[in-house]
């Protein structure tokens, strides 16, 4: 038990030593005592405010404070952690929270107040930066271009952010309280529970790329990514989830592939082309050949009935052999042919085997077909190239086989080709050609896009969208109209009108009925051909019909036989080894002048060898030795080409 001296010497020594500013005052504030924290937190020395009143270091805004506090110890109350302003004697303002208890004497009258005062400055900044920080996090959730939404671990939406309300089409009145399960696609509907569990175990759920469900039904590609919210304690209470639409990266990056996908398969294309035009020149040299031969033995057996039969079936033969060169060199685009009058259903007869060939033995071929049909003016290939397309597109309708039926007939009145060229003064009429399958047929928003290049509904191994594209190209370019009338699993029928020719006939068939040929009167021809069996079989063509020829394998050869012979003509074919039939023509008429040329070709007119413009002056291979003779025959009948606007068409075609 301490004697009352050694107790106020103890109580004096806490003061001092107290954490907290103590500082003892009178009812009217002045300062009687003033201990070590009172002089580190406020910066004044005890001599500074012992006998100042404590108003010194009350804010000027805060006065009413301190009278509220003594007035307190006054009525012999105490205030506890009050909270307030004060000032440094360096000027700074620092928050404190004081408490006050009166002071009294040994009788119990008061006399003073004993304030005791903890700086609370840093627990109110970090106050201030906690309420800034969830500003932030505020604004960052709002204005955010994702969706954040959090949810319970049973996943109850709790909070909806504005980018949720626009991704989903929810408002957030909408999904408060409501299980996020409402944005879930059926098939994803075990992805919730996964998603939660993993959470549950405080892990994250890391850009899973999935699907989710707006309001109005329409299903959205979404990234992913679902993190724990844990409660003061540290458990997990929660889950907030931050999702971004992937919905137009997905369709671009889709495109994008499309579209590499579609060069790739063009290059493919050119490609194919390329070696399908170098084997239908190769492929027209043989029939050349056989052709020529054949030709000739046809002629020296014309008495022999037997022995001419056999030679015609030679000639059918290779001509239904060059029909498929020409098909081709329309692959490789080296062979557009002029337009000339066609007939339609004869051009459908002579497809027939091909399109069965190519349609296979499940799908039956049916033809029906108008015999007094007008001809349309187009090229035979090419419309043989839209039937070939329609069958094959037919027969990928019908996997399981069916029935192709192809059907010619004039125009109806009321159709519409038929207005527009009456409308244009052109009374002919048109032709409708027909092509329907029983297959599985298409939906309306199929039918509307079949026509678009490179659409299709085919695998990416199987179809490349440019059959039908080319077939509305190649009908559209001959003036006519392609439709297509089609239903779900009730088939499908192409309806195609072309223009017919006014005031023209359907050409005879090449060799269907021979006539006299052309004869020379010794007129020297240069026959130039890199291809031994062509080269002769053309000069016995020539030479047998009263034509002199010299023969040259070559560049070099052709040059030297002109130096030393009068030629009359040329003919020479378009592709020479290391050289041209264009480069050698400007030589030779160098060395002959007036000499006229003849080109030949296994390719086509529209190779580059020789300028459109010399197209009277162009032979096709394989030809007959009448289509030869009268080519020969017409052009030497023409003036000397030399200095004309051919000529020179031809000298500055480019090498073939």
């Amino acid at each position: 038990m301490l004697a009352e001296g050694d107790t106020r010497a103890w109580l004096a020594a806490i003061v001092a030593s107290a954490a907290d500013a103590v500082a003892g005052t009178t009812l009217d504030g002045v300062v009687m005592t003033w201990n070590a924290a009172a002089e580190r937190m406020y910066g004044y020395t005890r001599a500074e405010m012992m006998g100042q009143n404590l108003s010194r270091i009350f804010a000027p805004d805060r006065a009413g404070a301190l009278a509220a506090i003594l007035e307190q110890a006054r009525r012999g109350l105490r205030a506890g952690h009050v909270e307030t302003e004060c000032v440094r004697k360096d000027g700074a303002a620092i928050k404190v929270s004081v408490s006050v208890s009166p002071i009294r004497d040994d009788g119990g009258t008061v006399i003073g107040a004993a304030t005791v005062a903890r700086d609370i400055t840093g627990r109110h900044r970090w106050a201030r930066a906690d309420q800034e920080l969830t500003e932030r996090l505020a604004a960052i959730f709002e204005s955010s271009d994702d969706a954040i939404l959090g949810k319970t671990l049973d996943g109850v939406v709790t909070s909806w952010n504005a980018a949720a309300e626009r991704m989903y089409g929810y408002t957030r009145a909408e999904m408060m309280g409501q299980s996020v399960f409402r944005i879930f696609p059926p098939d994803r509907a075990g992805e919730l529970a996964l998603i939660l569990d993993e959470v549950r175990r405080g892990q994250r759920v890391r850009h899973l790329e999935t699907q989710r469900v707006r309001k109005d039904g329409s299903v959205i590609d979404v990234s992913v990514s679902v993190s724990p919210i844990r409660d003061d304690s540290g458990a997990v209470a929660g889950a907030a989830a931050v999702t971004r639409d992937l919905t137009e990266v997905n369709q671009a990056q889709a495109a994008r592939q499309a579209a590499e996908a579609r060069v790739r398969q063009t290059e493919r294309l050119e490609t194919v082309g390329q070696l399908a035009g170098g084997l239908a020149h190769d492929f027209n040299n043989l029939l050349g050949a056989i052709t020529g031969y054949a030709g000739l033995v046809a002629e020296e057996t014309a008495s022999d009935p037997g022995i001419r039969a056999d030679v015609e079936q030679i000639l059918a033969a290779a001509y239904r052999g060059a029909q498929l060169t020409r098909q081709l060199l329309m692959l490789s685009r080296q062979d557009p042919a002029p337009p000339v009058p066609v007939d339609v259903s004869a051009v459908v007869t002579g497809a027939r085997d091909l399109l069965s060939a190519s349609v296979g033995p499940e799908v039956e071929v049916r033809l029906d077909l108008a015999a007094d049909l007008p001809p349309v003016v187009g090229d035979e290939g090419r419309l043989e190239q839209v039937l070939l397309n329609l069958a094959v597109n037919a027969r990928d309708a019908m996997p399981a086989g069916g029935v192709l039926t192809i059907s010619t007939a004039r125009a109806q009145p009321g159709n519409e080709v038929a207005e527009r060229l009456e409308a244009a003064g052109r009374a002919a009429g048109s032709v409708e050609l027909a092509v329907a399958d029983t297959g599985s047929g298409m939906s309306r928003e199929v039918a509307r896009r079949i026509f678009e290049p490179f659409f299709t509904t085919k695998e990416a191994d199987r179809g490349t969208g440019l059959g039908l594209s080319t077939v509305h190209g190649i009908i559209t370019g001959m003036g006519g109209r392609v439709t297509v009338q089609t239903a779900l699993r009730q088939g499908t029928t192409f309806r195609i009108s072309l223009p017919a020719a006014a005031g023209e006939a359907v050409p005879a068939p090449a060799g269907s009925a021979p006539r006299a040929a052309t004869r020379g009167h010794g007129e020297v021809i240069l026959v130039v051909d890199d291809e031994p069996a062509l080269l002769g079989v053309t000069s016995r063509m020539l030479s047998s019909h009263g034509y002199v020829t010299v023969e040259a394998a070559g560049y070099d050869e052709a040059v030297a036989a002109a130096s030393s012979h009068k030629v009359d003509l040329l003919l020479t074919d378009s592709v020479l080894p290391g050289s041209s039939g264009a480069a050698l023509a400007e030589r030779v008429r160098a060395l002959v002048p007036g000499v006229r040329v003849l080109n030949m070709s296994g390719y086509g007119s529209g190779r580059g060898n020789f300028a459109p413009v010399a197209e009277a002056a162009f032979v096709q291979k394989p030809f007959t030795s009448r289509m030869l003779l009268d080519k020969v025959a017409a052009v030497l009948a023409r003036e000397p080409a030399a200095g004309s606007a051919a000529d020179s068409a031809v000298s500055r075609a480019g090498p073939g």
